[in-house]
């Protein structure tokens, strides 16, 4: 049996190696040994081979090796690995093992959803951590940065650094020694930084408020620099899908790292590391606010972030290095290296950003940490990404450069500074972070760790509990209230205050009695009915009778034992002084970090006997059900059956009484804590019945509390016990007293020592009430004060605004404006969003990305179009007939001037060659196929609907919509294609028409207003003369006086009972065009078919004017040939004739698509009104109509869980979205949108000095008549009078009614294959569009001459 075995060479460090030949005896059929030769990777498996000619192999091998030996030097050791002779087989070795490395990576996140990746690690192990990086910076030179790093000991590490272009320096004040925190949980929240997760991947809240010292010498020497109070709110956009670390990552870099290593064993594969994570491009938008400067910094930073997870960087690196810059055309990189302790000594990654909006990983850097191990003045390096290659030059401020550090036995130094940078030539800014291994530090002192609430076994149970028990830690069982004072009496036990003792009759005991009791039950349920609209009745008597209920039942015999034992358990401890009790309400929603619930129960104080609080705690449980406190759930989306503890606590009878706020209750000033107080007990404090005195008290960083400021307040009465009786009573303080403070400046110190000590216990800003008797301090209560990280309405306005990158970017409302018209809901976002989706696939033929937008832009929750990265992405070297025939069908006049084509062609290359080619025949392909588009469409709008059953939940209702997103995409993109069709057809017949012409002149313009006239059968055309035939039929039927009269919304009744014919014709109209409506991109807003009134007040508009519609001549193609004047040349006329002709059917076609994508989202319009209808009913909402209101991503968390901070937060978008809607943008905005101005306007084309503006002509005439000036369709009925001429921004299918009414169109916004255009040539009526500012320059009532054969508008009186 012929022998085989295995041949092992090892290559050692100092350049030599080790070999070793086993052989054995084994079959060639034993599948042990072929496993063994797979694994080893012997070529010669199953080869006989002779010992000698073996021999002879091998030292043909060996020569060379032992000569390179023999003649090479004996390496020295190195930090960094160099390549040696064999690094090209190593790097073809590991190159499979690489790419399997990376995929088992990415497979184990894949079953993990965007949130599980998103939200902070939970079970981290031994010296793993959690760590993120935030950085931005913009080309004006303000930067920001962050890092927070969470242990698996509970406890962060936290740097925060802003650095202004006024050359201000704020940092942590105990820089450079990095702040190390406690936390309650992991989480991104400590020391006032609060990273919220608004939407994975997509959307961030960064939230600070606290101290920062202000460094404007040496940055890391000047401890002296000024301590101040400092907030700041950013919201964090993305700008491009995550890179997840190291599966995104570029293989040939990671092969090249392990490469350069020597191989001393099998796991090489494990010299990469074994961290993950992420990086992310996006912006952050927000204000930096400094106490003493009263004036908040709004800034808008280009960012990028970083999130690594597995063993702390402590344990596994040696260094790391990145640099994060913009450039000013909006190109954003970050390129770095690292050193893992054992294992890689240099892994390079990076990646890019393009100012297309194209994201790619750096395929190589040669950044040289070795070159880099202090931070130089100037360096180069170079990188490439996606074939090209960028030089990046770097000029280092150095004298800026500031140093945080950890002094643990494995701590480490962070360097980091800002960079003036030129990348191939283009100015850029860029943040440098360098971090370095230090070994030489020493233990740490954790701090204390944050006391919280914990989960006890078997709750149900606990019916009550002593405050000093370890049951009271459940805040599920012992509500808000009861679980704080139970946490303070057994976590914080301190010789500088005392908790009154007490006990807690828990949640375990409210549902016995609801259980034991089945009127409860049945008025909790019916409550519940009433308020969700289930069952009908009035809220406040229901809650009425609940209550009432709840106060007469007896509590059952178990509880009342219970209660009775822990009384005299109290007593017993005590001496025999006479005990009054404190009775108050602990609801599960109180005192929480969301909602404080506040006064919505009832609190009983001076209860004497057991009867009386027996009697009162069954008015605290009736409490929860009182008028307020329903009504405060309901409005923010908590159910109303919920449930209740009651803490029952010994009175004190307090000399002085108040409450302390461990911050500024109204400017969030964690330097300055506020004290109110009164003599007596704290109820005239917290009733809000006596002006209280006011004390301010000063706070340092350090924790150091002065007084700074008293006020004495205008207090004239106090609350005190009701002696021998039951209750308390006011009474009134002697005038002599009254103009003292209730307390001591030694009292009020000693609370605010209190309160920092909470505050750093509880892990944030407290609300404290307190008592003073006998000069001891009692705490009564503490709960978080919820109102300081609100959200702003600057802060609602942006929050999902696209990142914009470069103030070189240009966007536009036109085309966009007319289509979705003024701002958009949060949640009709989706409907745009998923129209960018087929916009991404149909014109950038790539993979659409579903973190961001791609032509479109929202900005104050309105849509733009991105004109360089979408209209201008195909040019030519300079300016052509084919890019002002766009501009013409887009914009309605030129727009692309030398300027912007620059960019283009910096951004996108010259259009030329095959691409141009390529690009030519995907549009005529389009184009082409345009007639079987049609077909499709169609068919594919007649086989989905998205239908739910009676017992569908919110839940899977919203499973059921997001599942038919995809239908909306197709919908899309068959609109797109016939658009798309349009716009072609009408290019090439005017650029035919033009016979060669460099540009466009007057007659051209004329002959292109008739060239596009249709007599094709249009939708849009269609609408108002079926409404003119239904108004026909009712003048005819002699009750047109009758029908004008009555309200709208009676409109459809009184036409089925005094004229059913045209009731039954406008059944038919509705049943065609029943899904159009104003905005129809807009979900909240209601359809033709879902409100019909809006239809009957167009037909009495009808009604009351006597015009009769007088459609213009319909030209035959000969016949509009015929009348052009610019054509010369017969071929010309030639070809016009097959344009003409294909421009009406594209046109037809077009509007045929549209109204069906109009369909489409119709049926999403119905789907989440009725998803609306269900959550109100549920209760998971307090009104339908604020599911317009909430994401879809939102709406998935309203139904799942409680969420209050959503409720409220849509709310207020109800209540800002018309400020929002009123919004103007210019036609162009350069950079980042802005609202316009309302009194300031400019930049129109005034012709020879005379009050007159011009536009673009769509159909020719002259008319004088009453300008009619109208931005918002509701204002139309009552304000177009017949023979108006409209001036408007815009129009859509909604205004289609009133053109029968008019003498003429003027718009701001459209091109010629504009809603207005179309009609208004339909109907033979004068019109221009593209009059910039027109709305604002004249009003309604001023006599106008419309020219719109030379597109001029002019004001004649």
């Amino acid at each position: 049996m012929p022998e085989t075995g295995i041949f092992q060479v090892t290559f050692l460090d100092s350049g030599g190696f080790s070999f070793r030949f086993n052989t054995s005896t084994i079959a060639h059929e034993s599948s042990l040994n072929s496993n063994l030769f797979e694994k080893s990777f012997w070529p010669f498996s199953g080869y006989e081979m002779d010992p000698l000619d073996f021999v002879y192999c091998i030292s043909l091998f060996l020569a060379p090796i032992v000569i390179y030996i023999l003649l090479s030097k004996p390496k020295k050791y190195r930090t960094y690995s160099e390549s040696d002779w064999c690094h090209c087989i190593k790097a073809i070795i590991a190159k499979p093992y690489v790419r399997k490395f990376q995929q088992n990576i990415a497979k184990g996140l894949q079953y993990y959803s965007d949130e599980g990746q998103e939200k902070p690690r939970q079970n981290l192990n031994d010296n793993e951590s959690d760590s993120q990086i935030i950085c931005g910076a913009d080309t004006k030179g303000n930067y920001f940065f962050l890092k927070i790093s969470l242990r698996h000991t509970l406890h962060v590490e936290l740097s925060i650094e802003y650095r202004s272009n006024e050359g201000k320096i704020y940092r942590l004040p105990n820089e450079p020694q990095v702040l190390l925190s406690s936390i309650a949980a992991r989480n991104w929240k400590a020391a006032g930084l609060n990273i919220e997760i608004l939407q994975p991947f997509r959307r961030l809240r960064i939230t600070y408020n606290g101290f920062m010292r202000c460094c404007s010498k040496n940055i890391n020497e000047d401890v002296e620099g000024e301590v101040e109070h400092v907030r700041f709110h950013f919201l964090w956009n993305c700008g491009s899908a995550p890179l997840r670390y190291p599966g995104d990552l570029s293989i040939n870099l990671f092969t090249e790292a392990i490469a350069k290593e020597p191989w001393k064993d099998g796991d090489w594969i494990k010299m990469l590391g074994s961290s993950y994570g992420y990086e992310q491009y996006g912006a952050l938008n927000g204000f930096f606010r400094v106490e003493s400067l009263n004036e908040d910094k709004f800034l808008y930073l280009p960012s990028w972030r970083r999130r690594s997870i597995g063993p702390g960087e402590r344990q596994e690196l040696r260094r790391d290095l990145f640099i994060f810059g913009i450039l000013k055309d909006g190109t954003a990189f970050s390129v770095g290296a690292k050193s893992i302790q054992s294992g890689c000594t240099q892994i390079r990654y990076g990646s890019i950003l393009t100012s297309t909006g194209h994201l790619h990983s750096l395929s190589s850097n040669d950044i040289q940490l070795e070159n880099l191990a202090e931070i130089p003045n100037a360096f180069s390096l170079h990188f490439q990404a996606n074939g090209k290659v960028y030089k990046c030059i770097c000029h280092v401020n150095t004298y800026k450069t500031s140093s945080s550090r950890n002094t643990s036995k494995h701590g480490w130094i962070l360097k980091t500074t800002t960079a003036e940078c030129d990348v191939n030539s283009d100015q850029a800014r860029a943040i440098l972070y360098f971090w370095y291994q230090d070994i030489a530090g020493h233990g740490e002192d954790l701090p204390r760790p944050l006391v919280k609430p914990r989960q006890i076994q078997n709750p149900e149970e606990v019916f009550t509990t002593p405050l000093l028990s370890l049951e009271c830690l459940d805040h599920d069982l012992t509500g808000g209230k009861g679980n704080s004072l139970g946490i303070m009496s057994c976590s914080l036990a301190s010789s500088e205050f005392e908790v009154p003792p007490g006990f807690v009759i828990t949640t375990t005991s409210f549902r016995y009695q609801i259980w034991q009791n089945s009127q409860l039950s049945k008025a909790v349920e019916d409550l519940a009915g009433v308020c969700y609209g289930r069952i009908p009745g009035d809220i406040e008597d229901s809650c009425k009778e609940t209550s009432n209920v709840f106060a007469q039942t007896p509590i059952v015999q178990k509880l009342v034992d219970e209660i009775k034992q822990q009384i005299e358990a109290l007593k017993s401890a005590s001496s025999n002084e006479e005990w009054k009790w404190a009775v108050r309400s602990s609801g599960l929603d109180e005192d929480s970090e969301e909602l404080s619930a506040a006064g919505q129960n009832s609190t009983f104080l001076g209860c004497i006997t057991d009867e009386d609080v027996l009697k009162a705690i069954s008015a605290c449980w009736g409490s929860l059900f009182s008028f307020q406190s329903v009504e405060y759930r309901r409005r923010h989306g908590i159910p109303v059956n919920t449930e209740m503890a009651v803490v029952v606590q010994k009175m004190v009878p307090a000399d002085a009484a108040g409450v302390l706020f461990t911050c500024h209750p109204t400017s969030g000033n964690s330097s300055q804590m506020v004290i109110t107080s009164n003599y007596g007990l704290g109820e005239s404090v917290v009733s809000g019945s006596s002006d209280p005195d006011l004390i301010t008290l000063s706070r340092t960083y350090t924790d150091n509390v002065t007084v700074l400021k008293s006020e004495v307040g205008g207090k004239k009465t106090k609350i005190v016990y009701n002696e021998n009786k039951e209750g308390i009573k006011e009474m009134q303080i002697g005038e002599e007293k009254s103009k003292k403070l209730s307390i001591t400046e030694e009292q009020a110190l000693k609370l605010g020592g209190i309160g920092v000590l909470l505050e750093k216990r509880f892990g944030g800003p407290r609300d404290v009430e307190w008592a003073f008797w006998k000069e001891n301090l009692y705490v009564l209560q503490s709960r978080p004060i919820t109102a300081l990280n609100s959200w702003t309405d600057w802060e609602l306005e942006h929050e999902f605004d696209t990142p914009i990158y470069s103030e070189q970017s240009a966007y536009t409302r036109a085309n966009v404006g007319e289509v979705v018209k003024g701002a958009i809901t949060v949640l009709s976002q989706l409907c745009t969003r998923l129209l960018d989706t087929a916009l991404q696939i149909e014109s950038y033929n790539r993979v659409p990305n579903p973190y961001s937008f791609g032509p479109m832009v929202i900005r104050s929750h309105t849509i733009f179009m991105d004109m360089l990265n979408y209209m201008y992405s195909a040019v030519t070297d300079k300016l052509s007939l084919q890019t002002q025939t766009v501009d013409l069908a887009i914009f309605g006049h030129s727009v692309l001037d030398e300027n912007l084509l620059r960019t283009a062609l910096k951004r996108h290359g010259v259009n030329k060659g095959l691409k141009t080619l390529k690009y030519n025949f995907n549009l005529f392909q389009k184009a082409w196929n345009n007639s079987k588009v049609l077909q499709t469409i169609f068919r594919y709008n007649n086989y989905w609907q998205i239908l739910f059953k009676p017992s569908d939940s919110p839940l899977r209702i919203l499973e059921k919509i997001e599942a038919q997103f995809d239908k909306l995409i197709g919908l899309s993109k068959y609109h797109l294609n016939t658009s798309m069709t349009s716009i072609v057809y009408q290019m090439m017949a005017m650029i035919t028409m033009t016979e060669n012409s460099d540009s466009f002149r007057d007659e051209h313009y004329t002959d292109i207003a008739l060239l596009l006239s249709t007599n094709s059968s249009v939708e849009s055309v269609e609408v108002p003369v079926m409404l003119e035939q239904i108004t026909t039929n009712i003048r005819s039927s002699n009750m047109a006086e009758e029908f004008m009269k009555i309200k709208p919304e009676d409109g459809m009744q009184w036409l089925k009972e005094k004229c059913p014919k045209v009731k039954g014709t406008l059944d038919e109209f509705l049943a065609i065009h029943g899904h159009r409506a104003v905005k129809e991109f807009e979900l909240k807003e209601k359809t033709w078919g879902m409100d019909p009134s809006i239809i009957i007040a167009m037909l009495q508009a009808n009604c009351a004017s006597e015009t009769i519609t007088k459609k213009a001549k319909n030209l035959t193609v000969e016949e509009t040939i015929a009348k052009l004047t610019s054509p010369k040349k017969k071929i010309t006329r030639y070809i016009l004739k097959f344009l003409v002709s294909k421009c009406r059917e594209a046109v037809a076609g077009r509007e045929k698509s549209k109204s069906e994508l109009v369909r489409g989202v119709n049926r999403f319009r119905l789907a989440y009104t009725e998803l609306g209808k269900e959550m109100a009913l549920q209760g998971f909402l307090p009104e339908e109509d604020l599911v317009f209101h909430l994401t879809h991503e939102e709406l998935k968390a309203v139904a799942s869980q409680k969420s209050p901070g959503l409720i409220a937060k849509a709310v207020r978008r109800k209540r800002l979205y018309d400020k929002w809607d009123k919004f103007q943008f210019p036609e162009i905005s350069y950079g980042l949108p802005v609202p316009e101005d309302k009194d300031d306007f400019d930049g129109f084309t005034v012709i020879e000095n005379a009050v007159k503006l011009k536009g673009t002509p769509v159909y020719e005439g002259n008319i004088i008549a009453r300008a009619c000036v109208v931005t918002d369709i509701k204002e139309a009925r009552k304000s177009v009078q017949p023979g108006d001429i409209l001036i408007t921004i815009s129009t859509d299918i909604a205004w289609s009614p009133y053109f029968p009414m008019l003498s003429g169109v003027v718009t701001e916004l459209g091109g010629l294959i504009s809603h207005g255009a179309v009609v208004a040539r339909e109907y033979g009526l004068p019109c221009v569009v593209g009059v910039q500012n027109a709305t604002k320059y004249f009003k309604t009532g001023d006599k106008i001459k419309l020219s719109g054969k030379l597109g001029l508008l002019e004001l004649v009186e």
